[in-house]
């Protein structure tokens, strides 16, 4: 069963206690209370806003309960225990002939999109401490006030006339639209935070190591721009609005997070199962940014493009050349994995090119001038490991299990869930990329995951 409440602004009661606003919130569609949302739907996207649509008839006085970018709206959802889905605030509604009014709301994660982080070097910055610079940023720029200053020489005391001249101050309670200051390690994934250098030439191992980014931007760009082009474009991974408990809004109710949905604490005891729970399928393959290898460059000072060069190359088959990532067996053996080779100036996936040959793209890096060739080498290397085969998107109408079976997690964006089809040998992990809920019907999901295109294409041609 699925919760929607609302957060009005104007109900704001500053506490002296914990000198803070606090917004209780108003019930706009649960069922157990016999309170509905018409034609309700919730659909959301990885690193995206989503969009939460809904009618109120004439007849109802819910309205009352919303007000266009003066409240927040959350979805929570019970299965299996009270579960924070998604907030947005109301940017949209449309009155029909009627009277009906269907709101459209956008997800909070339009807030990055609100403040724009002006032209800025970051050098050898740790992941963690970019992401809370921006944090610091819109948290500054959403609270900004500032005075007029009554200097000497203005007329305000010119005979028979007032002038006023008012404080610039945001509303009282704005710190309910932004999110914490600072992530914490518990909001970021390990795997974003921390990244293996790969031994040289078939060592024992890797080292794990604090992630660092150099980025740099010459005009004016939001927080999401940023975040999105400078962060996830490299390493993956995805953004999310989370809730820090349900109850009353107050400072810091909301926190963004940047999750790794490969990670194990990502994944859903939930399945999605050919004959089982799938009501409807339908797939897309594409492979426009599919590569197998790559150029490296980089941008000088004066704006002229560098090749960036493998400078321990001796020109033999393995020496200087390899990168391996082994990993432990069960006999206590080390086996080879996945390897980098960078030969001159092209660095390929071992494993891909095997499969596909050669499909070269030229992908820039933003290295500082004097950024040393360890930092060079680890960076290409570790972005080169990370390349993945073509990925295809299948599309499935699917029960929710977790409405009908206890225990189950319920379908969240951003999650892995579990894809079985027994009789084509089918169980791999996929990630959800959107998932679209109706409220009103809550069994009935759309279902869209990024799976492998050999997975899929069995599953499509199977069916």
């Amino acid at each position: 069963m699925y919760t929607v409440y609302s957060y009005l602004f104007d109900d704001a009661v500053y506490e002296e206690a914990t000198k803070s606003y606090l917004v209780q919130p108003r019930v706009l569609h649960a069922p157990n209370q016999d309170t509905f949302l018409q034609d309700a739907v919730l659909t959301m996207s990885m690193n995206k806003s989503g969009t939460f649509t809904f009618t109120i008839p004439p007849d109802s006085q819910q309205a009352e309960n919303i007000a266009v970018m003066r409240s927040f709206i959350t979805v929570y959802t019970d299965k299996p225990k009270t579960t924070f889905l998604w907030a947005g605030r109301p940017i949209c509604v449309e009155t029909d002939l009627y009277g009906n009014r269907t709101y459209t709301v956008e997800g909070l994660l339009s807030i990055l999109n609100d403040v724009y982080y002006l032209p800025s070097r970051f050098i050898n910055y740790p992941i963690k401490l970019f992401m809370n610079r921006m944090m610091e940023t819109l948290k500054w720029n959403k609270e900004f006030d500032f005075l007029i200053d009554q200097k000497e020489g203005l007329p305000q005391d010119e005979p028979g006339k007032t002038f006023v001249f008012p404080d610039y101050a945001p509303p009282d309670c704005v710190k309910l639209a932004v999110f914490q200051t600072a992530m914490t390690e518990d909001d970021i994934s390990d795997s974003l935070l921390y990244v293996d250098q790969y031994t040289e030439n078939g060592g024992n191992g890797t080292a794990n190591v604090e992630r660092t980014l150099t980025r740099w931007w010459n005009s004016c760009e939001t927080i999401m721009d940023i975040l999105q082009t400078r962060v996830i474009d490299y390493f993956g991974g995805f953004l999310e609005i989370d809730a820090v408990k349900s109850g009353a809004l107050r400072d810091g109710f909301f926190r963004l997070r940047y999750l790794d949905p490969e990670t194990e604490e990502n994944r859903l005891n939930q399945t999605i199962e050919i004959r089982k729970n799938v009501l409807e399928i339908s797939s897309t393959y594409t492979a426009e940014d599919f590569y197998t290898a790559f150029i490296p460059v980089g941008i000088n000072e004066n704006g002229e493009e560098t090749i960036l060069k493998n400078e321990e190359d001796a020109g033999t088959a393995a020496t200087n050349c390899f990168w391996t990532y082994y990993y432990g067996g069960a006999d206590g053996i080390l086996y080879p994995g996945n390897y980098v080779l960078w030969r001159a100036y092209r660095v390929f996936n071992h494993n891909l090119y095997q499969k596909y040959g050669m499909i070269c793209r030229k992908i820039e890096f933003p290295f500082e001038e004097d950024a040393t060739y360890e930092t060079k080498k680890n960076t290409v290397v570790d972005f080169a490991m990370k390349l993945k085969a073509p990925q295809a998107t299948f599309t499935v109408k699917a029960i929710d299990l977790s409405m009908v079976e206890s225990g189950v997690d319920c379908f969240r964006v951003g999650r892995q869930v579990q894809v079985i089809c027994d009789s084509l040998g089918i169980h791999e992990w996929m990630t959800i990329e959107e998932l679209s809920i109706s409220l009103n019907d809550p069994t009935n999901c759309t279902v869209t995951l990024n799976g492998s295109l050999e997975s899929i294409s069995k599953l499509v041609a199977g069916r």
